[in-house]
C-alpha cells in the first residue's frame, strides 16, 4: 500500500547495480515463492572468525544490514545467542530508519566480560510490526 500523501518514497532508491551477479541497468523483480522476508535484508560480517585479543586484527566485526519496508522509524535491538539458545549479549541501538546499517561487536556479553570461544548467533531485531521470519546468522569467536 502507497500512501500518495507522504513526501518520502518508504525504500530508499540509490543509483548503479545492485550487485556485480546482477550487472544491468534496468528493473528486475526477483524472488523465492514460499518465502515471505523480514525487514532486516543482508546481514553481512566483515570477518566471519571474530579474535578479541588485542592483536588489531579482527578484534571487532562490522554487522551490516538494511532494513526494508518500514513506514517509520522503529527501535533495533542487536542480540547473540549461544547454540543452546540462550541469550548472550543484548544491545539497543536505538532509533534506525529504512536503508543501509551498521553495528561494531567486541565479542563481550550484556556486563562487558569477554565471550568463552565458540560459535554464536547475531541477529539484528526491529520491533516492527511486519517482522517476518528471523535471521540470524553464525558467527565464530576465537582467541
Amino acid at each position: 500500500v502507497y500512501n500518495d500523501g507522504v513526501d518520502a518514497l518508504p525504500q530508499p532508491v540509490e543509483p548503479g547495480d545492485a550487485s556485480v551477479e546482477l550487472g544491468t541497468n534496468s528493473l528486475r523483480v526477483l524472488g523465492i515463492a514460499g518465502q515471505s522476508g523480514g525487514p532486516v535484508v543482508g546481514l553481512d560480517f566483515s570477518t566471519r572468525v571474530l579474535t578479541p585479543n588485542g592483536d588489531g586484527v579482527h578484534d571487532e566485526v562490522e554487522i551490516g544490514y538494511a532494513l526494508v519496508g518500514l513506514p517509520e522509524d522503529v527501535p533495533v535491538v542487536f542480540k547473540v545467542y549461544s547454540l543452546d539458545g540462550r541469550r548472550v549479549a543484548k544491545r539497543s541501538l536505538g532509533t534506525q530508519r529504512f536503508g543501509a546499517q551498521r553495528v561494531r561487536w567486541d565479542g563481550r556479553d550484556e556486563d562487558g566480560v569477554l565471550l568463552s570461544p565458540g560459535i554464536y548467533l547475531v541477529e539484528v531485531a526491529p520491533k516492527a510490526e511486519r517482522t517476518g521470519a528471523r535471521r540470524l546468522r553464525p558467527l565464530t569467536l576465537i582467541y
